[in-house]
């Protein structure tokens, strides 16, 4: 699968991914690669009396490793991520770890997951140390008829005092083509205590809407979405992800706002010498200062 995403002010987000089963592991075990690059323009440089000093360069790259099985009921993945920042001739390098876990309800029709994302010391750029964005998010999944999923999805990043709620729906308007929408709220900008700061109180900030759809030809994926930053204008970003070998991506979910499970394409049963099937899903992040999620 490759990704890419324009941001505000020429920023540019790029991911590229693979997976491929793991049998002489475990026949429902999967393993995966990932680089994620966040590149900026050209910036100029100024001295102390604000002379130009020549241009330079700034970027930010993160190399994952993943690995994901199934464990009855559950499916549980990890990932450990190398981290590197370069601004100029300066440049941080750290480590982390994503854990997640998904898991089917006994509603059939109802998902439930968790992750924790960028688990790790922290990172030193020049002489300052600085917190991983650590991301905590649990998330549901409710197929309300065969063509319509809605999720729901809470988020909070502690070391930035960060807070955040969204909801999504997935549409199957005609086979092969699925309708995305979103909405994403900021619910507190400062948590003290767990609770929202005074300065903060009654003020809820909202990121707003996102939509997207995705496109299926045979093995081939294209997705598209856009989100909207306020002041900052719109984001949009592109997913090709394509399949190969004997077993096929049946998920159309990639670029979405919210990240649901494929809807059902028939209520007969798979036979019981069928193993469940594992899919993973690179999904480009909603912003900056998450590009390492």
């Amino acid at each position: 699968a490759y990704s890419h995403q324009d941001l505000y002010f020429e920023t540019d987000l790029d991911h590229v991914g693979f997976v491929m089963p793991t049998p002489l592991l475990n026949k429902d075990t999967y393993m995966g690669i990932s680089i994620t690059r966040l590149g900026l323009p050209d910036q100029q440089g100024r001295g102390t009396n604000r002379e130009k000093t020549g241009r330079f360069d700034t970027s930010d790259l993160a190399i994952g490793a993943a690995l994901a099985s199934n464990f009855g009921s559950f499916q549980l993945g990890s990932q450990f991520k190398f981290l590197r920042q370069e601004l100029a001739e300066f440049n941080a390098q750290g480590v982390a770890v994503d854990l997640g876990v998904l898991t089917r309800t006994p509603l059939s029709c109802l998902s439930i997951g968790g992750a924790v994302r960028n688990l790790g010391p922290k990172m030193k750029f020049i002489s300052e140390e600085f917190y991983l964005p650590l991301t905590l998010s649990i998330g549901a999944a409710y197929q309300l008829m065969s063509p319509l999923t809605i999720g729901m999805d809470v988020q909070s990043q502690p070391h930035q005092d960060k807070l955040s709620l969204s909801f999504g729906t997935e549409f199957l308007a005609v086979q092969n083509i699925v309708l995305r929408a979103g909405y994403l709220s900021k619910m507190a900008e400062s948590i003290t205590n767990n609770q929202i700061s005074e300065s903060n109180r009654g003020n809820i900030a909202t990121e707003g809407l996102t939509a997207g759809l995705g496109l299926r030809y045979k093995n081939f994926h294209l997705d598209y979405a856009f989100s909207q930053f306020g002041e900052l204008g719109l984001t949009h970003s592109f997913t090709i992800s394509t399949s190969f070998g004997s077993e096929r991506i049946d998920s159309l979910s990639s670029s979405s706002p919210v990240s649901l499970p494929p809807p059902e394409k028939s209520p007969t049963p798979s036979p019981p010498s069928e193993p469940d099937r594992i899919i993973v899903i690179f999904a480009a992040p909603y912003g900056e200062d998450q590009w390492w999620n």
